[in-house]
């Protein structure tokens, strides 16, 4: 008979536990079980200039055994919803810290901007043939407790017809500067001959 030490019963119910979590992850995904739940609510049309990019955070968690997992190590993406016409934004979420559940993915504000935002999580299912499957879990109103990440990371970027546009702007003024430092000088030489005229 087998016996094991206090550490080594921990461990060894770790690993099984970690490893149920990937086995019965798609069957939990299939299910409904896997929440998701955002770092902080999503800003709205007039908190992020159109273009613009922002993070986002979230977590993934299933119910096992009487106790709440972190779904890790998966292929977690957002998927975003534009209000104006356009196709819908699908962006894979980085893990992090590694093995917690909690992953962050940048997103830029669509113009108009977002309609819904779809959390989901992409796995391999196999009967006949094996192929990837995308399950979208449901978004808990509840936030996850992870401080909210930075609500902008990039601001628009700046077409080059946009900066000819400012120069084109900026040409009257340069206009008007120079023909004051023009007069100026004129007004110094004028100024400079009487005194030269006078002192004659």
């Amino acid at each position: 008979m087998l016996h094991l030490s206090a550490h080594r019963r921990t461990a060894f119910a770790l690993v099984v536990a970690a490893m149920l979590t990937v086995a019965l992850a798609p069957w939990a995904l299939a299910k409904g079980d896997v929440t998701a739940k955002l770092d902080a609510p999503l800003p709205g049309d007039g908190d992020v200039t159109p273009g613009a990019q922002f993070v986002v955070g979230w977590t993934l968690s299933m119910p096992e055994g009487g106790a709440i997992l972190p779904v890790s190590d998966s292929s977690a993406f957002l998927r975003l919803l534009p209000k104006v016409d356009g196709s819908p934004v699908t962006i894979t979420g980085q893990e992090q810290p590694a093995g917690s559940g909690h992953y962050l993915a940048t997103l830029t504000m669509p113009a108009g901007g977002i309609a819904s935002l779809q959390v989901g999580v992409r796995r391999e299912t196999c009967d006949r043939a094996c192929r990837e499957e995308d399950f979208i879990v449901s978004i808990s109103p509840e936030l996850s407790g992870y401080p909210a990440p930075a609500a902008i990371v990039a601001g628009p970027p700046v077409s080059p017809a946009s900066g000819g546009q400012n120069l084109v702007a900026a040409i009257p003024f340069l206009g008007v500067v120079l023909v004051a430092l023009t007069g100026t000088v004129l007004i110094a030489l004028a100024f400079r001959r009487n005194r030269r005229a006078i002192g004659a």
